[in-house]
């Protein structure tokens, strides 16, 4: 999206987390929460609240890498510090959301994603 912004191909660029550039001018859209998505059984699943740290010790589900969602995961992993235990990678929420129902891991998304596919649930 960056590099069609500067050469003049679009005009108008919606992108996911934190972009600091001297070149454009960015302006916030939306702010959406992020949540846990853990199997019924999982010991976070009747929890309020999980610290960062705790969620990381366990094998998580994720977008790909290069995506805002993993690069901003990615990043608050490295200030704990502790290494991501990434299981597998997929490529839209609604797989995300099967793969944790499917207990092969968890994973944090956007609060609006969740909303949506609950309802198909």
């Amino acid at each position: 999206m960056y590099v069609l912004l500067l050469r003049g191909k679009t005009d108008l660029g919606i992108v996911a987390g934190n972009i600091t550039t001297d070149n454009l001018e960015i302006l916030p859209f939306r702010t959406d929460r992020l949540v846990l998505i853990t199997a019924t059984d999982h010991p976070f699943a009747d929890r309020k609240s999980v610290t960062f740290h705790e969620l990381i010790q366990y094998e998580q589900i994720s977008l790909p890498e290069g995506t805002g969602m993993f690069e901003f995961i990615r990043k608050k992993a490295e200030l704990v510090p502790s290494k991501l235990k990434i299981r597998i990678q997929v490529g839209n929420f609604e797989t995300f959301c099967r793969m944790v129902e499917a207990k092969v891991g968890i994973g944090i998304m956007p609060h609006s994603a969740a909303s949506r596919l609950r309802q198909f649930a």
